[in-house]
């Protein structure tokens, strides 16, 4: 019977159906992947190492201030409470993200919830009231993930912020936790093999033999939007039967459809990076949607899984001058903000190199450091591997040797910078006397030598 009606539709058609499957379901497996790298015998959070990303892409991290913590949270026996902890003036966000691989809340300094706070997190089909004390939010699906992060106010800073983080827990709605205790709280280990590589690896008979426990688990709106979609596409393949009895051109169109859902999936993945000033675009995270799967939801899991929601911060990111040259340490740079185009954010941004400078001790400048402004207002910072003579040093980011690209951070970004109306300046190399490093003196003197721009 498979080979019969395989024959009938082709090998083209199979392909075609196998690649829209596997786009389709992409983010409820990658989702799935994270599920179970976390420990099932207790819903509690857990410590992420300095660079998360082998747990999920967007937890890719080289600020060594964040402290990551990550909890998996199962719905499915009534609503479950985060209890999280006063940070004392550090910059908090905690995502919520559902088994979709989309983030349905996010609060933290943001929405002025980083003084403490109690938020009772309920299941799509739960009613019934929750304590008046606690924020309540509503997840899509029985089980959802949660991602916080806390700001360290400096490297020296991160054990205090370590700290916090294993302050935060979770307990049954009604259940009061013991909050004086953080010795459960543990660090969660990667997964030998990569989420993201897991499943781009799997292969048909693998998914296939997967694919309803994971589709049970899937959001509400994935069931009304896309699961009927899915089935016709099921339906498509017969089944498809078990893999034993797949003839060897059924095999073939599977693999190759599934590899053409990858190709999609990375091609979307490019096509939604938006341009946000000469040489710089922005970073896509995934965003919340209620019209079920699409080929840009898929990509943005791919690329950005795990990642802060949108409004909690915006990162973009130069590889460029703006002549289209490739940026270098060894080529000094110069980033000028008019007074009126200076980042608008609620929170604090920051610039950093990626990779980073050894001498920089700072892990980037911002707004948060003593920035020196020239008198018209506009702000001048220069990007070198090396200080530049006679210059003001509060305004010098070091640089690595060679090829390098910034990174500009927007924590609780403003809605000019998020609609795209603000846009970062192109970057200019400049002609600057370098020398070894001078002691900052804060006169007019103390500026850069500026010349002409090469």
């Amino acid at each position: 019977m498979t080979k019969q009606i395989f024959k009938q539709r082709g090998q083209n058609t199979t392909r075609a159906v196998a690649a829209n499957v596997f786009s389709l379901c992409f983010p409820l497996f990658l989702v799935d992947a994270v599920r179970r790298a976390h420990p099932m015998a207790l819903q509690q959070f857990h410590l992420l190492p300095p660079d998360g990303a082998d747990l999920a892409p967007g937890l890719l991290e080289d600020d060594p201030c964040i402290v990551i913590a990550s909890a998996w949270i199962d719905l499915t026996e009534g609503p479950v409470v985060l209890h999280l902890p006063h940070t004392h003036g550090r910059h908090f966000d905690l995502t919520l993200i559902d088994t979709a691989g989309e983030p349905f809340a996010s609060l933290g300094t943001r929405t002025d919830n980083d003084g403490g706070v109690d938020v009772a997190v309920v299941g799509p089909r739960w009613s019934g009231e929750t304590p008046h004390t606690h924020l309540a939010r509503r997840s899509p699906s029985d089980a959802c993930w949660a991602v916080s992060r806390i700001h360290a106010h400096s490297p020296l800073d991160r054990p205090e912020a370590l700290a916090i983080a294993k302050n935060q827990c979770l307990s049954s709605m009604g259940r009061r936790p013991d909050l004086h205790h953080t010795d459960h709280v543990t660090s969660l280990e990667p997964p030998a093999v990569s989420s993201l590589r897991q499943v781009i690896e799997l292969g048909p008979a693998v998914f296939f033999h997967r694919l309803d426990a994971v589709l049970d688990r899937a959001p509400i709106s994935f069931e009304r939007s896309m699961r009927p979609l899915l089935d016709q596409f099921r339906r498509d393949l017969d089944g498809p039967p078990p893999a034993a009895n797949w003839s060897p051109d059924l095999a073939e169109a599977l693999e190759l459809g599934f590899a053409d859902g990858l190709a999609a999936i990375r091609a979307a993945t490019a096509a939604i990076s938006e341009t946000r000033g000469v040489g710089w675009h922005a970073v896509a995270v995934p965003q919340h949607d209620e019209s079920g799967a699409s080929l840009a939801q898929a990509g943005r899991a791919y690329s950005s899984l795990g990642a802060p929601a949108r409004e909690e911060l915006l990162t973009l990111v130069c590889e460029h001058d703006g002549h289209g040259r490739p940026l270098r340490g060894d080529r000094c740079s110069r980033l000028r903000f008019p007074a009126d185009g200076l980042p608008p954010v609620r929170g604090f941004w920051r610039l950093y190199t990626r990779p980073t400078a050894s001498v920089d001790k700072r892990h980037g400048i911002g707004n948060r450091n003593d920035l020196s402004l020239d008198d018209d207002g506009s702000l001048d910072l220069i990007i070198h591997d090396r200080p530049f003579g006679g210059g003001d040093l509060a305004n010098w980011l070091p640089a690595p040797h060679g090829e390098m690209c910034l990174v500009m951070r927007l924590y609780a970004p403003r809605a000019a910078a998020l609609s795209g109306v603000w846009r970062m300046p192109a970057i200019e190399i400049v002609d600057l006397d370098v020398e070894g490093p001078r002691s900052r003196s804060g006169s007019s003197e103390s500026k850069p030598n500026r010349r002409t721009p090469s």
